[in-house]
């Protein structure tokens, strides 16, 4: 199972050493078919981190925007200084952009998002970005964010985590890559035949 994106999982690794097993029974899936069920595991993986990501920022947001007009630098309320706007706007549109890329996958996939590269470029820019976005809030709580008791460190820590919960951002590349080769050879065969 070590290429099944289930290492970090809370199975940790798995290993059946004279298990006994009917051919008959105790399958999942039908016979055959154990691959395809990791798979759907896997997608089901990259497709729910984004959005716990997405639900995350949401809620960074409204605390940013409430630490933003409570806390004051210089007397005036840190919401007034563009470079706490710029922190508190990359929240909103992280989670703006992966809530409409989700919205996009469902609608497009009916339901089961399937499609590997579109999986792996959601689960990509979700962390990749939401990561960055979690870091300027964690810098707009100042030195509280760094103690362990406040709420900014643990929110960081879980979506540092997420960074390789589903597959690290070189293996999601190759992913895309490989479906992009594949469509593209895909695509060149079809043209040939007509």
């Amino acid at each position: 199972l070590d290429c099944g994106g289930f290492w970090t999982g809370a199975a940790g690794s798995l290993e059946l050493i004279d298990v006994p097993c009917s051919r008959v029974v105790n399958r999942l899936g039908a016979s055959e078919s154990g691959l395809d069920v990791l798979k759907m595991c896997f997608n089901i993986e990259r497709f729910l981190i984004p959005v716990l990501i997405a639900a995350t920022l949401d809620g960074m947001l409204d605390d940013a925007l409430a630490i933003s007009r409570s806390r004051q630098s210089f007397g005036k309320p840190l919401a007034n200084f563009q470079y706490v706007q710029e922190k508190i706007v990359k929240l909103y549109t992280v989670t703006q952009t992966v809530n409409a890329l989700v919205e996009s996958l469902l609608a497009k996939s009916q339901g089961y998002p399937d499609d590997n590269a579109a999986l792996s470029l959601l689960k990509m820019i979700a962390v990749e970005d939401g990561f960055e976005a979690a870091t300027r809030f964690f810098e707009l709580c100042g030195t509280l964010g760094y103690m362990s008791s406040h709420p900014a460190q643990k929110l960081v820590r879980d979506l540092l985590a997420l960074k390789s919960l589903g597959g690290t951002k070189e293996l999601h590349k190759l992913t895309i890559f490989t479906e992009l080769v594949k469509g593209f050879e895909d695509g060149k065969k079809s043209t040939q035949a007509a």
